[in-house]
């Protein structure tokens, strides 16, 4: 860590407001979903077979859980990067006014002209340090704001390709319930004529 960009989390220097973590890196979470529900909808002949279904249960609980999880630490990590970066923004604004109030020029309360080598140089390098400190402001600001940009085009992109991928699993949880209830009345009906299913359940 000593080595990297977050040093200043274990130095013992103040925290200022260019120390900045990494970016927030998000990935897409699918929804949860149902698994394997023809296998599970099945009656179990053997000790073996229950035992599988049984397994099989406890590994879609098991991802779902993991998928809320997963929500949950990423929902909570976006915000807490909002957070910093509201107080990374009020800390740069207390720092540029203490550097205003100290990039006062201090005289001895003596008549100096301006021709002076001394008072000259002195003006000078308050004029130069304002104009760094102006030039510095100005790229944190901007680097804020499209750091801002950046995390709110990927929110609205997650929030996209989640709900198309809602919308694209509900669809499909649609026809396998209409092809089951088709395959049904198939099934009742080749009861009735004594014959064979005609095809085998979706």
């Amino acid at each position: 860590l000593y080595s990297t960009s977050a040093s200043f989390l274990v130095s013992n220097s103040p925290v200022q407001s260019t120390s900045q973590l990494p970016d927030l890196a998000t990935t897409f979470i699918s929804p949860k979903k149902r698994r394997f529900d023809e296998l599970l909808s099945q009656q179990p002949r053997t000790q073996l077979e229950s035992s599988l279904q049984e397994a099989m249960h406890w590994s879609n609980n098991h991802i779902n859980n993991q998928k809320d999880w997963l929500l949950a630490m990423q929902a909570q990590n976006i915000l807490q990067h909002l957070y910093t970066s509201r107080i990374r923004g009020q800390l740069q604004h207390s720092e540029e006014k203490t550097t205003q109030k100290n990039s006062r020029l201090h005289v001895d309360g003596r008549a100096k002209l301006l021709t002076q080598d001394e008072f000259f140089h002195r003006v000078k390098e308050v004029a130069e340090r304002r104009e760094r400190e102006e030039a510095d402001s100005s790229k944190r600001k901007a680097a804020r704001v499209n750091a801002h940009e950046r995390l709110a085009t990927a929110l609205v992109q997650w929030e996209q390709e989640r709900r198309i991928c809602e919308q694209r699993n509900k669809a499909v949880m649609e026809r396998w319930e209409l092809a089951v209830v088709e395959w049904e009345n198939e099934r009742d009906l080749a009861r009735t004529e004594r014959r064979k299913i005609g095809w085998t359940k979706p």
